[in-house]
């Protein structure tokens, strides 16, 4: 599952577009207190069995990324095992794969 925020708006007449997405800073990794966040190959995985839906690392990484769904399941951006879906998605390429220079 992907995970981004995607925030535009207009600041002194310009279009100006920020994106929020995991940079892979391991912090929800490190804060889990049951390891079921794992790191492996630039890539993230939940084991939803181990989640304890404590939410401590949804608070690890506060811009809204890493959330806890209705269902208690956590949702966290694996980069789609490689190939982000946003990328792909993007009708302005505006989203681009890491190390892409287009």
């Amino acid at each position: 599952m992907a995970c981004l925020k995607i925030h535009s708006g207009y600041e002194k007449g310009d279009l100006v577009i920020r994106g929020e997405f995991c940079d892979l800073c391991l912090e929800c990794v490190e804060a889990c207190p049951t390891g079921a966040i794992t790191s492996e190959n630039g890539s993230l995985s939940v084991d939803q069995e181990s989640c304890s839906e404590c939410g401590l690392s949804v608070d690890a990484w506060p811009y809204g990324i890493i959330h806890l769904s209705s269902s208690g399941k956590l949702l966290i951006c694996d980069r789609c095992g490689g190939s982000p879906e946003c990328v792909s998605w993007c009708p302005h390429e505006a989203i681009k794969k890491e190390g892409s220079a287009t």
